[in-house]
């Protein structure tokens, strides 16, 4: 985009120097509320400069309303006209909202470039369809309430706000540091209603590590795939408003995602609904939606896609699908490797273009060599719990493993395996092997997590089984005779295929082990018009009416009176449970078929009713809002002890509140035996609360002969079917042929086939399940985000509830008193504008709360910040990320004026007069933004940045620096408003002058600006860091405003000068006395552009060539000739720090680059390779300053800072005698230091990885690549062209190394 403006420049002259008023741009204006705003503002709006009157030395603003609020503050905009002396230029702020030529977006960040104070700023722009933009503000449209005004300049005019803004802003903010510097995507599922459990944030970090996202999601059943898949779509959703997606799941489990979009996520999807934004598409409609598949969609979904290999026509759609989609998320059982072809079809719908034409002999080839690679894997795996025992056996096969593989990434971490560390190598052992499993699999996007990652957060599952004996006519219960009746019809009338099994025998059989009302529906719904079968269960029926008339006799008086399935289950409920005594008491009770549900609910609610206990139902019978009802009745009310479902229960729903489940009768197939369970066996249930399947069924049947199936078989009521989920087809299928084989025994004969494959299963699964732990526990990834959540969990009480609480009371929106239940009511009524005028609160938009369950029924915004509350009430709302009321507290904690600085005086242990300063770590975006690089890109090292707000302590007196920071920021954490006395306070009460100006009167300007200016020019020092000889005889070039603390440490430096885009005045005043006047100070005219041809006379002759305006991006690193062709997003950033570097330094250069910096330039050699030395000893050099031997050397006091460097560098260096010789030592340590050994810096050295390098010229020889290979190069970047080029490439391929050809020479001559 051209970066041009038609801002206006207007100078005056006044009092303290030039200002430079820019029309267009933004500006701070103090607004006078209240007493004491003339003097010593405090309340300030942002507002754009639109004329300016030199004589009057004033301006007249115009303030844009963009989120609604001038109806609260009309006032304010009376206020159009400041004086000149009395404004400062400001940025609006991140996260704001902004009109612009292009529509309405979100403010990313202030670009780095171009910046001057006496020019516009120019800002990053997000619109909803997920696009960038690059805006000046002159052209942008700012909301008045939304500024980033700098608190250092606040705290320099003295601007201390009162103690209780700070203390709330401080504790928003470090919400929002977390949230949003977690990893990519954490505010979104910080904000869904899930329990955020490490595999599963790993798991959508994973997905985002490449773009486009296509992984297959293969965790093990119960670990929340549809978690994951929604928080993907969802953090796709919100980077683009317009995203299209396509969900293909089985017609049954459409509902349940429907339910957990809505609930958990705030996302509305259709089912069968081409023009919905997000589509539900039932998998058995594949063959009869080919408009709906054509359909331009950005996202597709597959749920169950193993269930595609038997069925070709919907395989082949899905693939067509898949080729045409940009993101595609697969969610299939986890394959088994034993069964290839299998496993490479799944693959082929992941990635068509590698796996579809494969040949089953290479895939099994592959397949063969990772397994000989899995099984050495969990050998050792297996030996880490005794580490001690086994180590010298785990360092021989890792180090057999290295020679095998030839591997030289792997190689050189089992060569850096110490085992005279702290934990005699164990961590990198572990890292070692997660580099295996993570590395040598079949598909490194596929993604399995296994329930033992988590076996200590799930419940035990136990089982209590109740068989019941059916009864005959004699009996005057004709359960068995519709039993009998029902086999011999299906012996003497089915048909001998599978279809009239599935379609049919089951489906009866199914309703005829539930209820004869089941069994009745069933013999209408599929058309039996057999005499004998309608008799008969007219008959059960009539004495079941009557046995269920006498339920008080039969549980009160006379047992003898329960007969049959329904009574068996009540009686168990009566006796056996504390339905009446217990209002935690909570059943879930569950049956396949809707009429078992109807008599079941009338009759327990005609036993109980009366005692103050009833049931509700949850049915396939139910309008969607009785069924939220239902829910909300069973989750709130404590009358309400039981939820009566049919098979709609089993669809996502959250009933972990529960402490058993009730089959009364058994499901045909173990998936839905298993959904049933997993209602409770849920993520986030107290493992210590036992998730307990109480099942009824019929003794000496076929139905118990199904239950065996399931719980000695599958073991399916003792364990998840944790990775056998593939199989549970096969497992349908053996049931089929057993029935058609014999429907009395049928299923007792296959029990043992059954037995026997799920037992073969288990064990391959086993295998696998061991080397994909290995992958995730000691992935550096994992870790990272483990470190991430446990700062969460310890937080999360009070981060989410206190400090919007905290921040929401003081800007106005009170909260009603909680509820006994902790729960929270806002009000709109309570709104306060005056109180809200202080920070220019805007209230949440209240009409995103009229359709919520929780208004519909209680007319109330009632909620919790708490996660686990939201998680397990699902009625109520859930104040975090995305809700209106916890977005519009953030949105004014982060862009108003009040909280950012302060003045405190409070009581303690100890005496400290001092500084704090709080810093947040971000990155910079722009380089990410200009190369139109995904942001995702970001994530792969954010997390590793602090996730802790930083707190600087700096003592003001001899007395305060004895006080430990610890101490200082602890109690600056812990100050509770009451204890905070206001330094800022402006009235002066009764006494004769106010705190704020005793504290002027004591500090004043002359004395506070320069100890405020006291900032650290960390970016020249790193800089600098890279190659410590080049200060010598050399130019400071910086790309920002130089600052006082930047001048200060040029001005200790040795070079010949700076350039910059510009100065302060101090900073000029510094730099103007260095070297007695003699220092080259050069400002940057940033409208200058040079001729496109230069010229150079020598001796005559007259040369001439275009300006060197080569553009380095990422399109230079395009063309990989190596085998590893993967280089990750911070390496391929360094790499373009290397190129730029040397396209300004000298032919023949290289640069080595590491963490964002040059570590070492090899610069005017007349080879390659003695640049390449240059520059790698002084990449090696850097890494040895940063030894922990370097780092911990006893200095003496008052050691003068070159003195200091130039030991370290003879220290590190082979004449290390010249520093700790007898009588020299004493010069520089209080004790002398041990030698750094060869050895020990050899070591040290190896553990340096991850560099990249970059050559102006061409390889000629693999000796380059060698000696680059002793620094830790593992990405280059050269022209190519040589013609040994093949003997580069081959040294490359040597120690796996990632190679990219620029084909372009970068330095000018």
């Amino acid at each position: 985009m051209q970066e041009t403006t038609d801002a206006a420049l207007v100078s005056c002259q006044a009092e303290k120097g030039e200002l430079r008023m820019l029309v267009g741009c933004y500006y701070r204006c103090p607004i006078v509320i209240e007493e004491g705003d003339k003097d010593h503002p405090r309340f300030y709006v942002l507002a754009q400069l639109d004329e300016y009157n030199e004589i009057a030395d004033a301006i007249k603003v115009k303030m844009h309303d963009l989120l609604g609020s001038r109806q609260y503050y009309e006032e304010i905009f009376q206020h159009n006209v400041f004086f000149a002396q009395a404004v400062a230029r400001c940025e609006a702020s991140p996260g704001g909202v902004v009109d612009s030529r292009w529509g309405r977006g979100i403010v990313v960040s202030r670009a780095s470039e171009p910046y001057a104070e006496d020019k516009p700023y120019w800002y990053w722009i997000k619109f909803p369809n997920g696009k960038y933009a690059k805006e000046c503000e002159t052209e942008l449209k700012f909301d008045y309430s939304q500024m980033n005004y700098a608190p250092d300049k606040q705290l320099r005019a003295y601007e201390f706000q009162h103690p209780t803004w700070f203390i709330n802003h401080l504790k928003v903010s470090k919400n929002l540091h977390l949230v949003n510097n977690a990893t990519y995507g954490f505010r979104v599922l910080a904000g869904c209603r899930a329990f955020l459990l490490p595999h599963q944030i790993s798991t959508v970090a994973r997905c985002f590590e490449t773009t486009p996202v296509r992984y297959m999601l293969a965790d093990e059943v119960g670990l929340g795939k549809t978690v994951e898949a929604c928080s993907v779509l969802s953090i796709l959703a919100s980077e683009n408003k317009d995203l299209r997606v396509l969900i293909v799941v089985p017609g049954a489990l459409a509902s349940q995602w429907k339910n957990e979009l809505h609930y958990k996520y705030g996302l509305n999807a259709d089912i069968n609904s081409p023009r919905s934004r997000i589509c539900l598409l039932s998998m058995e409609d594949i063959g009869k939606s080919l408009l709906t598949l054509s359909t331009p969609w950005d996202l597709a979904i597959v749920d169950e896609t193993h269930r595609l290999l038997a069925n070709d026509a919907w395989y082949n759609q899905v693939q067509s699908l898949s080729r045409r989609v940009k993101h595609i998320l697969l969610l299939s059982a986890t394959p088994i490797q034993d069964r290839n072809e299998e496993y490479r079809r799944l693959l082929a719908l992941l990635n068509p273009e590698q796996y579809e034409n494969m040949s089953a002999e290479r895939f099994a080839w592959m397949v063969k060599r990772q397994k000989r690679i899995q099984k050495s894997a969990n050998l050792l795996l297996g030996y880490l719990e005794r580490y001690d025992e086994y180590t010298e056996i785990i360092i021989d096969d890792l180090n057999n493993i290295a020679e095998t593989l030839e591997d030289a990434a792997f190689e050189k971490m089992v060569q850096g395996i110490d085992l005279n560390a702290e934990d005699k190598g164990l961590s990198k052992v572990k890292q070692a092997l997660a580099y295996i499993c993570e590395n040598y699999r079949i598909e490194r996007k596929v993604i399995r997590n296994r329930r033992q990652l988590i076996s200590e957060k799930m419940a035990k599952r136990t089982l209590h089984a109740i068989p019941y004996t059916p009864l005959s006519l004699n009996e005057n219960y004709n359960e068995i005779g519709a039993i009998q009746n029902t086999l011999a019809y299906l012996s003497d009338n089915g048909e001998d295929d599978e279809n009239y099994v599935t379609e049919t025998a089951i489906p009866l059989l199914s309703a005829l082990f539930s209820s004869p009302w089941a069994f009745e529906d069933a013999l209408r719904r599929l058309k039996i018009d057999d005499g004998i079968l309608l008799e008969s269960a007219a008959a059960w029926r009539r004495q079941a009416e009557n046995e269920h008339s006498l339920v008080n006799i039969a549980l009160d008086e006379d047992p003898d009176l329960i007969k049959g399935r329904l009574m068996t289950a009540m009686d168990y409920i009566d006796q056996e449970t504390d339905i009446l005594d217990d209002e935690s008491c909570k059943l879930v009770v569950f049956t396949a078929h809707n009429a078992t549900l109807m008599e079941f609910l009338k009759l327990f609610n005609a036993r109980y009713a009366d005692m103050g206990v009833h049931a509700v139902a949850f049915g396939n019978h139910m309008e969607c809002e009785e069924l939220e009802d239902s829910v909300y009745a069973f989750q709130n009310d404590p009358e309400c002890r039981v939820i009566i479902c049919d098979e709609t229960g089993g669809e996502g729903r959250n009933f972990q509140n529960a402490a058993q489940v009730i089959h009364l009768d058994i499901p045909w197939n173990a998936n839905a035996l298993e959904q049933r369970i997993g209602r409770l066996d849920r993520l986030g249930r107290n493992p210590d609360m036992d998730v307990k399947s109480v099942v009824i069924y019929a003794d000496t049947s076929v139905e118990e002969q199904l239950f065996h199936i399931w719980k000695d078989g599958m073991k399916l009521f003792e364990q998840s079917l944790s990775g056998l989920e593939i199989i549970t087809g096969e497992l349908n299928e053996l049931i089929i042929e057993a029935l058609l084989d014999d429907y009395y025994t049928g299923l007792n004969n296959a029990f043992d086939d059954i037995l026997d494959q799920a037992e073969e299963m288990r064990e391959s699964v086993e295998d696998e399940q061991d080397f994909d732990l290995g992958a995730t526990l000691y992935r550096p990834l994992s870790q990272g985000i483990d470190n991430v959540l446990s700062i969460y969990a310890s937080e999360d009480d009070n981060l989410f509830a206190t400090a919007m609480m905290g921040w929401g009371k003081q800007a106005g929106l009170n909260p009603e008193k909680p509820t006994k239940t902790g729960l929270i009511e806002f009000r709109e009524s309570s709104f306060s504008v005056n109180a809200a005028r202080q920070s220019l609160f805007i209230p949440p938009d209240w009409k995103r709360y009229s359709n919520t369950s929780i208004m519909r029924r209680e007319g109330k915004i009632l909620g919790s910040f708490d996660r686990g509350t939201a998680a397990t009430r699902e009625d109520i709302l859930f104040f975090a990320p995305g809700d209106a009321v916890y977005d519009s507290i953030i949105s004014n904690a982060v862009g108003c004026n009040r909280g950012r600085c302060t003045g405190i005086e409070t009581t303690g242990t100890y005496n400290y007069d001092g500084l704090v300063y709080i810093y947040n770590i971000a990155p910079e975006l722009d380089e990410l933004l200009e190369n139109e690089m995904p942001m995702q890109t970001l994530a792969q090292y954010k997390m590793y940045l602090p996730l802790r707000q930083i707190f600087v302590a700096i003592p003001l007196n001899i007395k305060s620096k004895e006080i430990p920071e610890k101490e200082v920021v602890k109690t600056l954490l812990t100050l509770r408003p009451n204890n905070a006395g206001h330094v800022g306070r402006r009235s002066a009460g009764r006494l004769s002058i106010s705190p704020l100006e005793r504290f002027i009167s004591r500090t004043p300007p002359s004395t506070w600006e320069p100890l405020v200016d006291k900032y650290s020019a960390a970016a020249y020092a790193r800089a600098r860091g890279a190659d410590r000889m080049s200060s010598y005889g050399d130019f400071i070039a910086l790309s920002d405003t130089c600052d006082v603390e930047t001048a200060r440490l040029i001005n200790r430096e040795v070079s010949d000068g700076v350039i910059a885009p510009d100065y302060t005045p101090e900073a000029l005043e510094i730099l103007r006395n260095k070297r007695k006047g003699t220092y080259n100070i050069i400002k940057i005219d940033l409208a200058y552009r040079p001729a496109p041809i230069e010229h150079k006379d020598v001796f005559g002759i007259t040369f001439e060539q275009g300006r060197n305006e080569l553009k380095i991006d990422e399109t230079l690193l395009q063309e990989m000739p190596t085998r590893n062709q993967e280089i990750p997003a911070e390496a391929k950033r360094d790499l373009l720090i290397a190129l730029i570097t040397l396209k300004y330094t000298q032919s023949n250069s290289v640069c080595y680059a590491k963490d964002g910096q040059a570590i070492g330039i090899g610069a005017g050699q007349q080879s390659r390779i003695h640049c390449t030395r240059l520059a790698g000893n002084k990449a090696d050099i850097w890494y040895l300053r940063q030894h922990p031997k370097v780092m911990n050397l006893p200095w003496i006091e008052k050691i003068r800072r070159a003195d200091r460097d130039n030991t370290i560098d003879v220290y590190i260096s082979e004449d290390y005698d010249d520093v700790l010789a007898d009588g020299v030592w004493q010069q520089f340590f209080t004790e002398k230091p041990e030698v750094l050994t060869r050895e020990e810096k050899r070591a040290w050295l190896d553990t340096m990885t991850g560099v990249a390098l970059g050559s102006d010229a061409f390889f000629p020889f693999g000796d380059n690549i060698e000696r680059a290979h002793k620094s830790g190069v593992s990405y280059i970047a050269q022209p190519g062209g040589s013609v040994r080029d093949d003997h580069v490439i081959e040294t490359c391929d040597k120690y796996n190394m990632a190679m990219a050809f620029t084909g372009i020479r970068l330095f000018h001559h």
